[in-house]
């Protein structure tokens, strides 16, 4: 569970930030409905990478996938604007689980031991309307909490 918890926190971060919900509406989805407005916010594929050292620690290194979708009439500035307050918002995190806020520290399943954007890349998508923002955020997750 310390996977679906981390992305659940990191839902809420994103949510409850005044300026990125200014920047896009409140348009942030795990699955963005067929028919939505320009900008948006979708989250994109998880790599896991277990790094069990031992049979005391529960390590994993999760590589999220943010992608910010805008129109080509904002052009690429709007949309590096939008992955710049996310980077921003993700440095200065403080992610809250079960009521519970927490800084580096423990939620529900485990604890977040460390947040970092570790790529941005911003292009033209073939639909010829779209500007596609894709930010990549490691998570390291220890799970032997909960």
């Amino acid at each position: 569970m310390i996977s679906s918890d981390f992305q659940k926190a990191l839902f809420l971060l994103l949510k409850n930030d005044a300026d990125l919900t200014t920047a896009v509406g409140g348009r942030i989805f795990d699955r963005a409905p067929k028919s939505v407005e320009y900008p948006y916010i979708t989250f994109g594929p998880v790599d896991t990478i277990f790094e069990n050292m031992d049979e005391c620690l529960d390590l994993r290194t999760e590589a999220i996938q943010l992608d910010v979708w805008s129109s080509s009439q904002a052009g690429k500035q709007a949309c590096k604007d939008i992955c710049d307050l996310l980077i921003s918002i993700t440095k200065a995190y403080a992610l809250t689980v079960g009521g519970v806020e927490v800084d580096a520290g423990d939620f529900d399943a485990g604890a977040l031991v460390d947040l970092t954007a570790t790529g941005l890349r911003i292009f033209d998508d073939p639909d010829g309307i779209t500007i596609h923002g894709v930010l990549t955020l490691e998570a390291l997750l220890d799970g032997t909490g909960g």
